[in-house]
């Protein structure tokens, strides 16, 4: 397990994969939020819900920096609670989340987060209600689905929302997805992002280019390219 980080410059951050069970052609669907084109961060893509840490959700006399792993992934689980209802109107408990992964915004991005990734399943007749400000638009959607629509350029993402998706299309039910999280060593995602000619590369740990920042080393291949609105993500030894 990658060594989370602990930086002032990195704000601590939480995001919800929610599921629900559909009589549709698919298994299941996850949740997606379009964020407003007027948001700084990531206007215009559709994401989890989710947001950064706060206040509230720590314990009188807490600090992050004073947290162990266990405590970390509490508070995170709350914050997802919390985020989830603010952008979304779903109510779900914090004992519902299983920890899915941990990503690092990449060093070159003005506004970095480490942000905790905890999915669980909500009843399907959940309204899903969002404030027109923030959040414009709203879609229940099989994994497979969503990748489509980003392949034609009728959404867009960001990577680790694509990567959580690909891995989700690869799952024939809820349960099969819960038992996938539970089941893996929970990965740690630190990016290291380069630009080669008009393809963005976001290298992760295990890829041969990984520690020396080199996009094109020989090797062993685990990343994201990105050319225009095809996303490529290779994992392969």
């Amino acid at each position: 397990m990658t060594e989370k980080p602990k930086s002032a410059a990195v704000r601590p951050a939480a995001t919800a994969i929610l599921l629900r069970e559909t009589t549709g052609p698919h298994p299941f669907e996850v949740l997606l939020l379009k964020r407003s084109k007027d948001i700084a961060f990531a206007g215009g893509l559709w994401v989890f819900p989710g947001g950064s840490f706060d206040g509230a959700d720590y314990a009188a006399g807490q600090g992050f920096d004073d947290c162990d792993d266990k405590q970390l992934l509490a508070l995170a689980t709350r914050a997802a609670v919390r985020e989830t209802q603010e952008e979304s109107g779903v109510d779900i408990t914090e004992q519902s989340f299983v920890f899915y992964s941990h990503w690092t915004t990449p060093e070159q991005y003005k506004k970095r987060f480490a942000t905790w990734f905890v999915m669980a399943q909500v009843p399907s007749q959940q309204t899903v209600t969002v404030d027109d400000y923030e959040i414009t638009h709203h879609q229940w959607c099989a994994p497979v689905a969503l990748l489509e629509q980003l392949a034609v350029g009728e959404i867009d993402m960001m990577p680790p929302t694509y990567i959580c998706l690909h891995e989700l299309s690869l799952c024939g039910s809820i349960d099969e997805a819960m038992g996938f999280a539970r089941g893996r060593e929970v990965p740690y995602f630190a990016p290291v992002f380069r630009k080669r000619g008009e393809q963005l590369v976001f290298l992760y740990e295990g890829d041969a280019g990984y520690v020396t920042g080199d996009a094109d080393a020989s090797g062993r291949l685990h990343r994201l390219e990105r050319d225009g609105y095809n996303y490529t993500y290779l994992n392969v030894r």
